[in-house]
């Protein structure tokens, strides 16, 4: 009876965030956790609408017909109304988290790259994949209206990679991170092997970075290298 509410994607099964029932089930969970346990925050990764498959088209239209449509959005529109759709969702899980322990802090790991400077002339000088143009997820929007206390973007490639380069996405989002919000960087134990010292002392010396949280148990467990 709830399969209205997700969609299949590769092999994966996946909440529809273009549902409101889908969106509201979510919060729904959340609110319950938030209200019934004694925690410290509510932590979400990089997924929401899926990483793009070659080929492999979201089977999303006739959910953009019943519910994009009628909100005024035109044929040709449906990327916005995706986006939209994820606003939704964080927007909510914001105010909802607030009302019931405005202590409890939300934070998200979003995908490394915003945009690239091709797209978007405030993007950062890489070239790769973007939250906003293929996972549909409008990281700035939700910094600049303040429905984060904290996020951690993924800045997993090596210092000098050439399609992005860890030390332009990092000034990146130093720059691009509100005053009052808190940063961390998102750090990727087996690409940052030989380059971790180096990697955290330039955290260290940006005072407004809070610190690095590694990726994943596992690797730290593997113990690489010793």
């Amino acid at each position: 009876e709830k399969r209205y509410m997700f969609f299949s994607y590769g092999n994966q099964l996946l909440f529809n965030p273009g549902v409101p029932d889908s969106r509201e089930f979510i919060i729904k969970v959340i609110a319950d956790i938030v209200n019934r346990y004694d925690i410290d925050g509510i932590h979400l990764d990089d997924y929401f609408y899926p990483y793009p498959i070659k080929g492999l088209k979201l089977p999303d239209n006739e959910t953009f017909k019943k519910y994009g449509l009628n909100k005024g959005y035109k044929l040709g529109e449906i990327d916005n109304w995706r986006r939209d759709n994820v606003n939704k969702l964080v927007e909510s899980l914001s105010d909802t988290i607030k009302a019931i322990k405005p202590y409890v802090k939300l934070g998200i790991s979003p995908f490394g790259i915003y945009r690239n400077k091709a797209q978007d002339e405030n993007g950062s000088e890489t070239n790769g994949l973007s939250n906003y143009d293929n996972l549909y997820a409008d990281t700035q929007l939700w910094l600049n209206n303040g429905w984060l206390d904290y996020v951690i973007p993924q800045l997993y490639w090596e210092i000098g990679h050439p399609a992005a380069d860890y030390t332009t996405l990092f000034y990146w989002w130093r720059e691009a991170k509100p005053e009052h919000t808190q940063m961390f960087i998102g750090q990727d134990i087996s690409r940052s092997q030989n380059q971790i010292a180096k990697k955290i002392n330039l955290t260290r010396e940006e005072k407004s970075i809070g610190g690095n949280c590694f990726w994943s148990g596992d690797m730290l467990l593997e113990n690489k290298n010793g």
